[in-house]
C-alpha cells in the first residue's frame, strides 16, 4: 500500500511547480504571470523530478509533465541567455542606490525610509512613490546638491520620482508615459557624460494595467536609444520597473541596450525576502556594474538596491 502511495503523493506535490510553469505564459498580463515566470527556472526542475519518480506508476501523468516542462523551458529560453553588465570596469566609479518608499509608508516611519536608501553615502539616489511636502524634509539632502522631484499627478497625494545627486545635472527632461511620468538627465561626472533614467511604471494588476505597462516600458526604451543617439555616454536606468526580468515586457529595454546585472535581487513583496520577485532593477548600458545587493526600507513593501558602476567597461 505505501509503494503505491508515494508516487501518487509526489505527483500531487508536483502539481505546485507545474502551475507554475502553466501561468508563466501570462506574465505580460498580470503579477501572478509575474511570479510565475521569475521561478520559471526552479518550477521547471522541480517537475522535471517529480515527473521523473511517477514515471513508472503514473506513465500518463509524468509524459504530461514532461511535455508542460519542456513547452515552457522553450518559452523561457531567451530571456534567460539576456546579455548581462560587466561586474568590473575602469574610469569612475560612483556608488548608486534606488528605494521605493512606499505611498502608504507611515509618515512617523518615512524619515527613516529616506536615510536608509542614502545611509551608504551614494553618489547617486533615486527614490519612488516618495511625497515631497514630507520626504524633502525627512533629511538632511545638503550632500545632494543637485535634486530633481517630479509628481505624478494621476497618484493619490501627487508623489514623486525623484533624483538626487553629487554631479551636476546638465540638462534634464520630465516624460510622460501614457500618464505614468519619468525622468531623464544627463549629468557631468568628472568632465565625463553620464545619461540617467529614474523610472517607476504602472503595476499590472488586470490586463489593461498589463499593457500600459507594456507601452511604458517602449516609451522609456525609446527615450534611452534617443539619449545615447544624440550624446553617446554611458546610461544607467534605475527604479521600479513592475516588471521580472524573465517577462516579455522586457524585451524593448533589452533591444534598447539596457542590459541587467549578472544578478538581480528580489525586491518585492519585502516580507518575501529573497523568495519575492525581482521587480526594482538598476539597468545600464555602455558601462560595468557590480550586482546589486538589496537592503530593507522601514515601512516599505520594497527592498532597496545599491550597487557601484563603472563608466567604463
Amino acid at each position: 500500500m505505501k509503494s503505491r502511495a508515494w508516487p501518487r503523493a509526489v505527483l500531487v506535490l508536483g502539481f505546485g511547480p507545474a502551475a507554475v510553469l502553466a501561468l508563466s505564459p501570462f506574465a505580460s498580463w498580470w503579477w501572478i504571470g509575474e511570479l510565475a515566470v521569475h521561478w520559471l527556472g526552479q518550477a521547471l526542475v522541480l517537475t522535471m523530478i517529480a515527473a521523473a519518480l511517477v514515471a513508472r506508476a503514473h506513465p500518463r501523468w509524468a509524459g504530461g509533465l514532461m511535455v508542460l516542462a519542456v513547452l515552457a523551458g522553450l518559452a523561457g529560453w531567451p530571456a534567460a541567455t539576456r546579455p548581462r553588465l560587466p561586474t568590473e570596469g575602469s574610469g569612475s566609479s560612483l556608488r548608486v542606490a534606488h528605494g521605493n518608499l512606499y505611498l502608504y509608508n507611515d509618515r512617523a516611519i518615512r524619515p527613516a525610509a529616506v536615510a536608509q536608501v542614502l545611509a551608504e553615502d551614494p553618489d547617486i539616489a533615486t527614490l519612488v512613490e516618495a511625497i515631497a511636502s514630507e520626504d524633502r524634509a525627512a533629511c538632511d539632502l545638503r550632500r545632494w546638491p543637485h535634486q530633481l522631484w517630479q509628481p505624478q499627478p494621476g497618484r493619490k497625494w501627487r508623489d514623486s520620482i525623484v533624483l538626487l545627486s553629487k554631479f551636476p545635472i546638465l540638462s534634464h527632461q520630465a516624460h510622460d508615459a501614457d500618464g505614468q511620468p519619468y525622468l531623464s538627465a544627463t549629468l557631468d561626472v568628472h568632465g565625463q557624460h553620464l545619461h540617467v533614467l529614474v523610472v517607476h511604471t504602472e503595476s499590472p494588476g488586470n490586463p489593461q494595467q498589463s499593457q500600459d505597462r507594456i507601452a511604458q516600458l517602449q516609451r522609456i526604451a525609446a527615450t534611452a536609444q534617443a539619449l545615447v543617439t544624440a550624446d553617446p555616454a554611458p546610461l544607467i536606468a534605475l527604479g521600479d520597473f513592475n516588471c521580472t526580468p524573465r517577462s516579455p515586457a522586457w524585451d524593448p529595454l533589452t533591444k534598447a541596450g539596457l542590459w541587467g546585472p549578472v544578478a538581480q535581487p528580489a525586491t518585492w513583496e519585502r516580507h518575501l525576502g529573497p523568495l519575492g520577485i525581482a521587480i526594482d532593477h538598476l539597468l545600464g548600458r555602455d558601462l560595468a556594474m557590480r550586482p546589486p545587493t538589496a537592503f530593507t526600507i522601514p515601512g516599505s513593501d520594497h527592498r532597496g538596491l545599491r550597487t557601484t558602476i563603472w563608466l567604463g567597461k
